[in-house]
């Protein structure tokens, strides 16, 4: 076996135990969104704090990353790396739509603490 052969079964193992692992982690539902947990953070963050920067920043990031690995998932050589790709833009997605709302409800807090709404 060549060295390249070599490394392509280990890659081949790594994403085989990688997807094992997102399949127990689905399982045991330790991707799914905890609302409370969102409440807790939106109430405990200072408006007027650096925290909401932080949290439009990774807004951003998550943004990047979800289009980062759609793009790479169309461009992927391999089935394997297909799916890894298709599955990091969805645990990513998830990442951003959580950050979406702490920042709506970040926003929506601050207007209420400032008697302030947008006209619609």
């Amino acid at each position: 076996m060549s060295e390249n052969e070599r490394i392509i079964n280990e890659c081949k193992d790594d994403l085989d135990d990688l997807e094992t692992s997102v399949q127990n982690a689905n399982e045991n539902g330790l991707f799914k969104e905890d609302y409370d947990s969102y409440k807790k953070i939106v109430e405990s963050i200072s408006g007027a704090g650096y925290e909401a920067a932080v949290i439009a920043a990774a807004l951003e990031f998550e943004k990047n990353a979800v289009k980062f690995y759609s793009e790479h998932a169309t461009s992927a050589e391999s089935e394997q790396e297909q799916k890894l790709y298709h599955w990091l833009t969805e645990w990513e997605k998830n990442h951003m739509l959580m950050m979406a709302k702490l920042d709506n409800e970040l926003k929506e807090k601050i207007w209420y603490d400032n008697k302030f709404w947008p006209m619609d």
